[in-house]
């Protein structure tokens, strides 16, 4: 009897457990010179006329830079002269804010005292690149009510490119930015047993735990 029981449990139990899922949504943006934005449309999720239930949506983004960097030191005496570029990324999921991230390229030389061509070689000179760099950050997001339903929901994001120079205060510089995005939005749901499904499988294990008592 112990035992017929627990066969009809199992099959109720069955019936009854939400099944879980999810939906990748993902997508790049190619390089393209700094300053810049876009957006992109993410697919709200369709309930299936409530046999799904949305329970969490979480995402990811990464930004590249690409950098290329020319310096000439004027300065009468050596010094070491570095070069920064760095690639400031913010980014917004249907008006809410995800944040930002800062990949930076950093590239140095020693420079001679000037040379007198600024033509960015010889001593007190350098060209640099192209270099490359990427940075990426994650979360979930705590409201998700304005991702269920019909439509699209937009992904922005916003690329502000910065350069500069350390070392010396007479420095010919010339730099060149790209950047690019990668991103990803993930939806995660359970599914909702039909209620005729469920009765129909409560129904065949009391028919079980009948058959067997015979």
């Amino acid at each position: 009897m112990l035992k017929i029981s627990a066969a009809a449990a199992i099959l109720i139990a069955s019936a009854t457990a939400a099944h879980a899922g999810e939906i990748v949504q993902s997508g790049s943006l190619p390089y393209a010179p700094t300053d810049w934005s876009n957006t992109v449309m993410i697919d709200r999720f369709d309930t299936m006329g409530g046999t799904r239930e949305l329970v969490e949506v979480s995402w990811w983004f990464s930004g590249s830079i690409m950098g290329t960097a020319e310096l000439e030191s004027l300065d009468p005496e050596p010094s070491t002269i570095s070069a920064l570029m760095q690639l400031d990324l913010n980014a917004t999921l249907a008006g809410v804010g995800l944040g930002s991230i800062s990949p930076q390229l950093i590239a140095s030389f020693d420079a001679a005292p000037f040379d007198g061509a600024i033509d960015f070689s010889g001593p007190s000179g350098a060209m640099f690149g192209p270099l490359t760099t990427s940075m990426s950050t994650q979360g979930d997001l705590l409201d998700i009510s304005s991702f269920v339903g019909a439509g699209e929901a937009p992904m922005s994001f916003e690329a502000i490119g910065v350069a500069w120079t350390t070392g010396s205060g007479n420095v010919v510089s010339s730099f060149s930015t790209l950047s690019s995005v990668e991103y990803e939005v993930v939806y995660r749901y359970t599914t909702i047993p039909a209620p005729g499904g469920v009765g129909l499988m409560v129904i065949t294990g009391m028919a079980l735990a009948r058959r067997s008592r015979r």
